[in-house]
């Protein structure tokens, strides 16, 4: 039993504008709860206090292209520094991806003779069957993944990442599918390709994953319809990745610098399948806190998803291959380097790679399953999408865990705006200046080896740090001090001169586990100061 002649074209993009529609309110609901922590901060500092040359050059020494911090720049420099101003530009980018996502499944989802939306077609004669369901039900995936809706209400790369890899991949498939010859298919897959690459360094995956796509089957459409206009298409295709790469040229430099200061040092372990495993595992389950059942778990969804790709690939079309190539390809490639060099695995590196895998369930249902069947599994999967975003949101308990903002308020709701506060750790420096009332209050006091460029250290000038030693310099009666349990440099115990005595401190539990909790204390001096030199001694965490 099938809807066929059910639904007219119309119809299906009235569809695809509700779930885009659902998309914005759960990546919106709840968009300034939860307190900013120290990635976002880290770009909130990026974009708002540097000029864009400056961006260019601090962001060279951290480990990201620069594209995103300057997007971010000119938005807040339009809509404010609001935790809700920063992470609706990313709500906005996250909500387009879902509808750019309708307009790629609609097209891949069709075995190459059903129309698209660019063909200049009468959409009202368009009907109900696999190749209009495939758009709906990819945007519906993307649009409910727990994982999806994470990143796009982030003051980070991720979902403008996912925006242009998912252009770039409808532009790949209009470029060979439509007509070949047709250039702005071809100038607009490079452009997309070129700000993938500045947007996040696993986007060159992807780039190579969708130019090895588009070579090869312009390649073979040409070795099957010879002539001058198959040598075109090759030509053509070449000339698109070719000028993706010039574009790319100039920060290729900066690429190489930064892949030396990863493999020099980085916060990540070495790789290995149990952390590829957890990755993936992340991916499609969310959770904010280690179990060992996820380790199995992913290793369950790596294994299922590299059975459908290998099993689509048996008679497969283009469609099969492409879902291969954008979802193998940064997995294949992330290993390589991982074993290679320092280990670049993580859930959120392989934001692209799961969309892919996303490609792949939906190109799997639409080829095997009837549309009846299609459309229950995939409102099935939806719904098991809503249902562990909401099972993550309570996991987080957002109100009860405040963490760096509960701590700022009670500083800033002090009578005496004169004390000033000490932070001992750099993923909290950062996150600690948003929330002050008078940020020239707050000092970062640390030891040179907790400066690293994953701690903030490229955006950090030098008269904001000062060492622990200068603490016995303070004037001040009283101060406040700021500390965490999580993260993986700074101090977990407040260093102080011993004529500091502790008069009270309140512990502030932070969202994400690796957080851990805020410790704010205050300190008042009794005596004159006569500093512990011993204290530089202690272990970092």
């Amino acid at each position: 039993m099938g809807y066929s002649g059910m639904l007219t074209g119309r119809w299906n993009l009235v569809l695809a504008l509700l779930i885009c529609a659902v998309a914005a309110v759960l990546r919106i609901v709840l968009i300034s709860d939860r307190p900013i922590w120290f990635d976002e901060a880290f770009s909130w500092t990026l974009a708002t206090e540097f000029g864009p040359a400056e961006i260019v050059q601090r962001t060279g020494r951290d480990v990201h292209p620069p594209l995103y911090y300057l997007l971010l720049s000119g938005w807040t420099s339009i809509f404010g520094e609001s935790l809700c101003a920063m992470r609706s530009l990313s709500v906005i980018l996250g909500t387009s991806t879902v509808f750019v996502a309708w307009l790629v499944g609609l097209t891949v989802a069709s075995d190459g003779a059903a129309r698209d939306l660019s063909s200049g077609s009468d959409h009202s004669r368009w009907r109900w069957g696999p190749e209009q369901i495939g758009g709906l039900i990819f945007s519906g995936l993307v649009a409910t993944s727990a994982f999806q809706i994470r990143w796009s209400g982030e003051v980070r790369m991720y979902a403008l990442l996912s925006l242009l890899f998912l252009l770039a991949t409808w532009f790949a498939v209009k470029a060979v599918r439509c007509d070949p010859e047709r250039k702005r298919w071809w100038i607009a897959f490079s452009l997309s390709c070129a700000a993938m690459m500045y947007t996040h360094n696993y986007g060159l995956f992807s780039v190579i994953g969708l130019s090895a796509f588009v070579l090869l089957d312009v390649f073979f459409q040409s070795q099957k319809t010879k002539g001058q206009r198959s040598l075109r298409s090759i030509w053509l295709c070449l000339a698109a990745i070719g000028g993706a790469g010039i574009l790319y040229l100039p920060w290729l430099p900066m690429l190489f610098a930064q892949k030396a200061q990863v493999a020099e040092d980085y916060w990540m372990s070495n790789f290995s399948w149990r952390s590829l495993a957890s990755a993936w595992d992340h991916l499609f389950v969310p959770e904010n806190r280690y179990s060992a059942i996820q380790t199995t778990r992913g290793t369950v969804i790596l294994s299922v998803l590299m059975s459908l790709l290998l099993i689509l690939q048996f008679r497969g079309n283009r469609c099969d291959r492409l879902c291969f190539w954008v979802t193998m390809t940064p997995i294949v490639l992330a290993i390589l380097i991982s074993n290679i060099g320092s280990s670049i695995i993580g859930d959120r590196l392989f934001v692209l790679a799961h969309l892919g895998a996303l490609l792949t369930i939906t190109r799997a249902m639409v080829r095997w399953l009837d549309t009846t069947s299609a459309i229950l599994l995939a409102i099935l999967l939806m719904a098991d999408g809503l249902y562990l975003h909401a099972r993550y949101q309570t996991q987080l308990d957002v109100k009860a865990h405040q963490g760096i903002r509960a701590a700022m308020k009670v500083v800033n709701e002090d009578s005496d705006r004169s004390i000033p506060v000490i932070v001992l750790q750099p993923c909290l420096y950062f996150s600690a200046r948003y929330y002050a009332e008078d940020r020239s209050r707050v000092q970062l006091c640390t030891l040179p080896e907790n400066i690293r460029h994953y701690t903030g250290g490229p955006i950090l000038r030098p008269e904001e740090v000062q060492g622990v030693e200068e603490l016995a310099n303070l004037t001040q009666s009283s101060i406040w001090v700021l500390t965490s349990t999580g993260y993986t440099a700074g101090y977990t115990e407040p260093f102080t001169p011993k004529d500091w005595v502790r008069e009270q401190t309140e512990a502030f539990p932070a969202v994400y586990g690796f957080e851990g909790s805020v410790r704010l204390s205050k300190y008042r001096r009794f005596s004159e100061p006569e500093y512990d030199n011993s204290t530089q001694q202690k272990a970092l965490k």
